[in-house]
């Protein structure tokens, strides 16, 4: 099966039936652990399966050496803090946190961390967010949104009421400034409860049943609110009880208002003290912070410590593992499926799926393992150097065609020139027949033949050699394809520029 066969078999829906080939199964854990954005995870089994990673390596130094020479917030420095408020204060770890949630794995960490730090944060953030507390029993985490987004309700309800500077007052100090009723809006708080405890519908009894009802359920709210001010009135205020109570009282809206307040303010904490998370970086790192930093001055600041670590990263093996690591971290195009099939006949095909209804195809012949690790390794430089599948098979397509290039054109100068040939040597012939009939000098005639002869051949071999290259020509030059909703298309990635990147 050549790269002409497998395209025709890539038309089909169920492709992998009529394909002899076994999974390369690390490739497909290799993915894993990019997508998890396990730097560490990687490279084992990126060792482990005899990988070069060398050009890997130069990539993703390459993408971090951007991002600190540009002043780029590094995603290490968020990381390195959010880290610390989960790491165990038992262990005594020298860290200038200020503050410490629970115990928590870096793995998991990790995915909090990523979640937070989306670009586009929006509820299914905050869903996925919650989720994950319940899963892993974060109550810590709880307890700090809880107690953040309540502080940062209560002041946003204050300001709206009184007009009192936006701020962060503590909860006693807003109380005395507006009341617990007119802050909890507590009238539109008791007409929802009535209308939660009759079943959210109007009621189909007789008037006297249901005003009856109707008080019962008021006086049921009063009873609970006095119980809320009260939890109020005790220092330091019990929020957990709160909570419950506001629960009670059918405040789900108003709960779900002040978890996300909570986790909007842990997104800001993060972005806003990344010095702590630098100097952090700079302990576990070996690296020495900057001293004279201008803490009103933020991007002055960055652009600083970030001078600073550029110029310490490639000093020691700590400095580079520390590129490494952030250039994994910064990826932010990750594909949810990849896979690479070895076929008996010596051809490799990545399939990978970055997005829904899409599948992109790789395929080329390289029969060592020597070349199929290479041609791995080099996928996942242009990948980590690109962040996309398209310009990555692009930059590839490239490799291989300067790769094989002076091979490839000079066979096109020989096929050409044997072609030519004939056509040359009667030419050549006619011509020096001419010159000898005409001028009557046999040797001068066959000079002139033989000169047209070899200028016919030159000129042949250098339009052979000229010819433009194309990944057809050779087997070991990868070609590419996507099937996009079902529909398999090729692309000219050999010639011009980079493929056209999909419209957002």
């Amino acid at each position: 099966m050549n790269k002409k066969q497998i395209l025709e078999q890539l038309k089909k829906p169920d492709y992998l039936l009529g394909i002899k080939s076994n999974e390369l199964v690390f490739f497909r854990q290799l993915f894993d652990k990019v997508r998890e954005h396990d730097y560490e995870g990687f490279v084992q089994i990126a060792r482990k399966n005899g990988l070069d990673l060398s050009p890997i390596f130069k990539a993703l130094e390459a993408k971090t050496t951007e991002g600190l020479k540009t002043g780029t917030r590094l995603r290490i420095y968020e990381l390195c803090l959010l880290e610390t408020m989960f790491s165990d204060p038992e262990q005594g770890e020298e860290t200038s946190r200020a503050e410490t949630i629970q115990p928590l794995e870096k793995e998991k960490i990790r995915k909090l961390y990523f979640v937070l730090s989306a670009p586009s944060f929006g509820d299914k953030h905050v869903a996925r967010l919650k989720n994950f507390i319940s899963e892993w029993s974060l109550e810590g985490l709880r307890e700090y949104i809880w107690q953040r987004g309540f502080l940062k309700y209560f002041n946003e309800r204050c300001h709206e009421l009184t007009g009192f500077p936006e701020g962060e007052y503590p909860v006693e100090e807003i109380i005395k400034k507006a009341s617990l009723p007119e802050l909890l809006e507590e009238e539109k708080l008791v007409e929802n409860f009535v209308f939660e405890e009759g079943g959210g519908q109007k009621r189909q009894d007789s008037i006297k049943e249901d005003f009856l009802k109707e008080q019962q359920s008021r006086d049921k709210a009063d009873s609970m609110l006095e119980s809320l001010y009260a939890l109020f009135g005790q220092y330091p205020i019990d929020l957990a009880a709160v909570r419950e109570l506001m629960f009670q009282l059918h405040m789900q809206r108003t709960v779900e208002t002040i978890e996300k307040n909570g986790i909007i303010h842990l997104r800001e904490y993060l972005q806003k003290n990344w010095l702590a998370g630098a100097t952090e970086a700079a302990r576990r790192y070996d690296f020495t912070i900057p001293q004279s930093l201008d803490s009103g001055d933020s991007e002055w600041s960055l652009s600083a410590v970030n001078r600073s670590f550029l110029n310490q990263a490639s000093q020691s093996s700590q400095g580079i593992a520390f590129l490494r690591r952030e250039g994994i971290l910064a990826l932010s195009t990750l594909a949810p499926s990849a896979r690479c099939y070895h076929m008996e006949t010596g051809y490799l095909l990545l399939a990978v799926a970055p997005f829904q209804e899409e599948e992109y195809f790789i395929y080329g012949q390289f029969p060592s393992a020597k070349e199929q690790s290479l041609f791995l390794a080099h996928f996942l430089e242009k990948y980590f150097q690109t962040g996309g599948i398209r310009k990555a098979a692009a930059e590839l397509v490239r490799h291989y065609l300067q790769l094989y290039s002076g091979q490839i054109r000079m066979g096109n100068a020989i096929k050409v020139g044997a072609l030519a040939f004939p056509v040359v040597i009667i030419a050549a012939l006619l011509v020096g027949l001419l010159y000898k009939l005409t001028i009557g000098d046999t040797v001068e005639s066959l000079l002139l033949g033989g000169g047209i002869a070899l200028l016919g051949e030159a000129i042949a071999a250098r339009n052979g050699y000229s010819q433009k290259i194309k990944p057809e020509d050779q087997e070991q030059i990868p070609d590419y394809t996507i099937r996009e909703k079902g529909i398999l298309k090729s692309e000219p990635l050999g010639g011009g520029g980079p493929p056209k990147e999909k419209k957002k």
